[in-house]
């Protein structure tokens, strides 16, 4: 069920994150944040997700506008499944881009906790924070 993959997709993603913010210089968490596999592996599983939503005609319809289209989308994105794809992006994006901050810490021996939060929670704001 959508459900169950947004439950899934949650637990999964939650020890890299603790990893990089509680356990920085851990060195599984430095093994495993410094390889492609997470985005990799991430990259897959939002394919399958949206290969398999799109067997919806439903959605398929919802996203036929040929333009960007705010009805369109909160149409789309009212179907359980969509959401669910649309979460395995997000969670994917976040979790790239806070690799990229923990990655870029480490290198300069910055602290980054607190931009690793906000990338969680807030996307974008913690690449500024560690930014600036």
């Amino acid at each position: 069920t959508p459900e169950t993959v947004f439950d899934v997709e949650n637990a999964a993603i939650f020890p890299f994150w603790l990893g990089m913010i509680a356990f920085p210089k851990n060195k599984v968490t430095e093994t495993v944040m410094g390889s492609y596999a997470v985005p990799i592996l991430l990259g897959f599983v939002y394919i399958y997700l949206t290969y398999y939503s799109f067997s919806d005609p439903r959605i398929i319809e919802a996203f036929s506008t040929g333009k960007p289209d705010l009805a369109a989308l909160s149409k789309g994105f009212s179907y359980e499944w969509c959401m669910a794809v649309g979460w395995a992006h997000f969670i994917a994006m976040d979790l790239f881009v806070g690799r990229w901050i923990y990655l870029d810490a480490r290198k300069n021996d910055v602290f980054a906790a607190h931009s690793l939060l906000l990338c969680l929670f807030f996307g974008p704001t913690g690449v500024i924070s560690h930014t600036l």
